[in-house]
């Protein structure tokens, strides 16, 4: 969503973009906007434990997601769009978030997106430790998952490429291999360090 903001899209066409991706991104869930439950909620979910209120944090970007989707409902004569249009942002308060991890932002958020089904915190079964060596873990063998199934999935047109690199890589001696990854990994904090 910030992407549209930046961008030089105007505000209609940024809407438009935005209502775009949300009927693409429910059309195959069974669970979707028509099902509204009875108290809708407007959830922020962050794995960044940050003190500053959200208005600091986020800006008006939740209160224009709020209005995209309550026009979207509108537009679709949706019975709760006018309840909707009275809830406030709030952010979930969650054991796990972190305050020295700012690279895994993405990692949270699939994992936020596979297991959030709305609900009580008591109801929210992510699997996270609180920041710790072991959520660092947790981490990697997700991130590990998500770039296997992006990597191996039907819509990668480079799924193949990428596959056949792999089975090279894998016919390199032991030896080898691992200093091929120190040196990849070396690589990897040094641009992390570049970014920070």
């Amino acid at each position: 969503m910030n992407s549209y903001l930046e961008s030089d899209l105007i505000e209609s066409q940024c809407k438009d973009k935005f209502i775009e991706n949300l009927v693409l991104s429910i059309e195959d869930m069974d669970a979707s906007l028509r099902f509204v439950g009875l108290h809708p909620e407007f959830v922020i979910i962050d794995n960044n434990k940050v003190d500053n209120p959200n208005d600091e944090r986020y800006g008006q970007l939740p209160q224009i997601i709020k209005e995209y989707i309550v026009d979207y409902l509108k537009s679709h004569n949706h019975p709760k769009a006018e309840m909707f249009s009275h809830v406030m942002p709030h952010r979930l308060e969650m054991p796990w978030r972190t305050i020295n991890n700012n690279i895994d932002c993405g990692v949270f958020t699939m994992r936020h997106m596979e297991t959030y089904m709305g609900g009580s915190m008591n109801e929210f079964k992510v699997g996270f430790k609180n920041e710790s060596s072991a959520q660092d873990d947790q981490l990697v063998k997700l991130r590990t998952k998500y770039l296997y199934k992006i990597v191996t999935h039907e819509y990668n047109v480079q799924k193949d490429y990428v596959l056949q690199k792999v089975d090279e890589f894998h016919k390199i001696p032991s030896r080898q291999r691992s200093q091929l990854l120190a040196i990849a990994n070396e690589q990897i904090h040094r641009r992390l360090d570049d970014l920070s």
